[in-house]
């Protein structure tokens, strides 16, 4: 341990280079998992903290940058091969993607760790990181013309902190990534030049039982699918291009036929694959629309038992978007109210393109608080229903399927606290900014030790309060209403 300490010390660029690229290599797939990257973040803060001294040679990172970039297109080389006309302009395009978005990574770990070294809390410098991370990668899928694709932001292994989704979406997974990623690296870096504890060793302590605390509210809040009855309507949802006689090109649409052979619902795809559809395609200009499905009773059940006058129906309020939209949490982030059902249709070209998509579809329907059925129709194609209970893949590779699935009746339409934060992005942002000047204050304050003692030794009771708050706001709270099954 003395040896390898040492080594850490006096050689940091070969040896955390080296880590770095396997790490990298590991963390940076298609759709990132949760644990892969905070220990790759763990290891670039480690050298970040190392070699802080050495930053005045501007060139001093390049080598550390490359590995990574590297690493990380060699992650996601196998499904963009076939993306582009030929594997050379694939690849090309995909070295160029890595080498952006790790700059920005490094970009915010090296500017972070540089001013850290001003602030005098100990609280503002742990939090630092994490409220740049979050808020910076927010901003990048917001312009970004893939959205969370190709971002250091993980969409898979959430597990316990999953609940965060509905209420801050993405940058409340990102704050944590990195927060934990700060602790860990922060305890290591003091292992490393064999520093006693300190102030800064309590915050840390203090800032990892809170990130421990907020794994207990998943195990209070749960959903399981409903039960159903059998409905007898049938709606056909097809997909077609348009060609548009203003600029010569064609518009990639998706349509809901009902039983009168007419169309009930239309959208057109606004997120367009970089190079593949933006030459060919010109994107939709209007945002997805809820259209209500008035749903009259099915056969065997009179309309009095199905649902009141005039109409007897039960009305179901859906939505639509195609394929790459989903990759965006901006999508839905206009609607007012929660569509209990959203349809989407998309075509992947490898699995591993198809698994990151299916979870971005997940993230979609966890911040709406709607069940997504989504249908891929491509040869890499991961289909299946998620949302309202389901989290299953149905079927790998093209061809059909059915699933039975039920929804909730009479539909809560209240939309999630983060589609009411999608109209106004700076509320969730401002949430985070706000965890750096509240922990500034209290860290002066007379009776921060107090509170650091309770948020370490009493953190259920204090999750308790919150577990009720987060039940009102996501919407998962038990029912004992009836269900309404629709046969997609």
């Amino acid at each position: 341990m003395v040896v390898l300490r040492a080594l850490a010390v006096q050689y940091p660029k070969t040896i955390h280079a080296g880590i770095a690229f396997v790490l990298a290599l590991l963390a940076l797939s298609p759709a990132p998992h949760l644990i892969p990257i905070i220990t790759l973040l763990v290891s670039l803060r480690v050298w970040a903290l190392a070699s802080i001294s050495r930053w005045r040679d501007h060139w001093y990172g390049l080598p550390q940058l490359i590995v990574v970039a590297l690493a990380s297109a060699g992650g996601s080389l196998a499904p963009s091969l076939r993306a582009l006309s030929t594997p050379t302009s694939s690849v090309a395009v995909l070295v160029l993607v890595s080498s952006i978005t790790s700059s920005i990574a490094f970009a915010i770990l090296v500017g972070s760790t540089w001013m850290a070294r001003s602030l005098s809390n100990p609280w503002a410098k742990l939090t630092l990181f994490p409220v740049m991370w979050a808020a910076i990668w927010s901003l990048v899928s917001h312009w970004s013309p893939v959205g969370q694709l190709a971002t250091w932001s993980p969409v898979s292994g959430i597990g316990s902190y999953g609940w965060i989704r509905p209420i801050l979406g993405q940058p409340g997974i990102d704050a944590i990534v990195a927060a934990w990623a700060v602790v860990i690296s922060e305890a290591i870096g003091d292992w490393i030049v064999g520093q006693s504890p300190n102030a800064g060793s309590r915050s840390r302590f203090s800032l990892a039982a809170v990130l421990l605390a907020l794994m207990l509210p998943s195990y209070a809040f749960f959903e399981i699918p409903l039960p159903a009855v059998m409905d007898q309507h049938k709606y056909v949802g097809v997909t077609f291009e348009e060609y548009s006689p203003s600029d010569g090109k064609s518009r990639n649409g998706f349509a809901l036929i009902g039983s009168n052979g007419g169309p009930i619902f239309e959208y057109y795809k606004r997120k367009l694959v970089p190079f593949v559809e933006s030459f060919r395609l010109t994107p939709g200009d209007t945002p997805p629309p809820i259209f209500t499905l008035e749903l009259g009773p099915p056969k065997g059940i009179k309309g009095p038992e199905w649902a009141p006058a005039p109409n007897h129906t039960r009305p179901i309020p859906i939505t639509a978007s195609i394929c790459l939209d989903f990759s965006s949490p901006d999508t839905f982030a206009h609607l007012e109210t929660r569509p209990a059902l959203i349809l989407a249709p998309a075509s992947t070209w490898h699995t591993g393109i198809g698994q990151a998509m299916w979870q971005q579809a997940k993230a979609r329907a966890a911040e709406t608080g709607s069940m997504i059925v989504w249908c891929d129709g491509g040869a890499g194609a991961v289909g299946g229903i998620v949302g309202g209970g389901f989290n299953e893949v149905v079927q790998v590779g093209e061809g059909s399927w059915t699933k039975t699935v039920g929804i909730q009746w009479p539909f809560d339409q209240r939309p999630t606290f983060f589609l009411q934060g999608g109209r106004h992005a700076s509320r969730s942002l401002g949430i985070l900014f706000a965890i750096v000047f509240f922990g500034s204050a209290i860290g002066y304050a007379p009776g921060y030790r107090r509170l650091s003692g309770l948020v370490v030794n009493g953190p259920t009771r204090v999750v308790a309060q919150i577990t009720e708050i987060v039940g009102r706001i996501t919407g998962s709270r038990r029912t004992q209403e009836s269900e309404l099954l629709i046969d997609v």
